[in-house]
């Protein structure tokens, strides 16, 4: 009896072991989760042509690109003050509507006079237009843009008419949306409470800026850095090796 007992141990024990090495194979681990404003996350959504939603000048709504063009995979640039930013927006958004509301409760009330109440309104709203007006830039993502028909994919034809998809928050710190930023076009520019900011002008003569954190984004944005210097006019040394 223990011989068989042996028998039956040897036969079924190594079946065991090896369904469950066959089942911890077959286990995927979970994709991390990406927010749905973000442009990468539109290109997974439409996984059959991964086109890029783009907003152009005048134009409330994003628009997506011909087939030919796709989103880079993953952002040579995220902003390091991203739920920061998008926490602010939020939270003055927020407190001047409440604070809107009660000082109309308040002035329709009997308790306190109407300074009182325009006194809580102003309060309650001032900080609204002050955030949004140092944030309305503010760069939360940088994609590139690549053309599928251009081939080979060298660094000739990569870098030749070299567009980027600049990713920007808005009003509500929830949602974001995507410019087109041709490389040939950006220059630096310096802003009048000292930050210096990208400034590109379209062709026809639209300008735009952008609020990017400089030394974030490793060598593949001191790149970009270094030729916005080089359309300004300056040289610090960040295009030594192209030249």
């Amino acid at each position: 009896m223990l011989a068989a007992f042996k028998r039956s141990f040897s036969s079924k024990g190594p079946s065991r072991i090896s369904s469950t090495l066959r089942v911890s194979q077959q286990e995927k681990e979970p994709e991390l989760p990406v927010a749905k404003s973000s442009a990468y996350a539109k290109t997974q959504d439409i996984a059959n042509d991964r086109r890029a939603y783009v907003r152009l000048p005048g134009v409330f709504f994003s628009a997506p690109m011909p087939d030919n063009y796709r989103l880079g995979y993953f952002p040579i640039y995220t902003a390091p003050g991203l739920s920061y930013v998008s926490l602010v927006k939020r939270v003055t958004l927020g407190l001047s509507v409440v604070g809107t509301y009660a000082a109309y409760m308040i002035d329709s009330g009997s308790y306190l006079s109407f300074e009182a109440a325009a006194i809580i309104g102003a309060l309650s709203v001032l900080p609204l237009p002050i955030v949004q007006y140092f944030t309305k830039d503010y760069v939360t993502r940088i994609y590139r843009l690549y053309n599928t028909d251009q081939t080979p994919q060298t660094y000739e034809n990569l870098t030749k008419d070299e567009t980027l998809v600049v990713e920007k928050m808005m009003m509500g710190g929830k949602r974001c949306y995507n410019e087109l930023v041709k490389m040939d076009n950006l220059k630096l520019k310096k802003t009048w409470y000292g930050t210096t900011v990208w400034q590109h002008i379209d062709d026809q003569g639209v300008e735009r800026t952008y609020t990017v954190a400089d030394d974030i984004g490793g060598i593949k944005m001191d790149r970009l850095w270094g030729i916005a210097e080089k359309n300004t006019g300056i040289d610090n040394g960040r295009l030594l090796m192209e030249k």
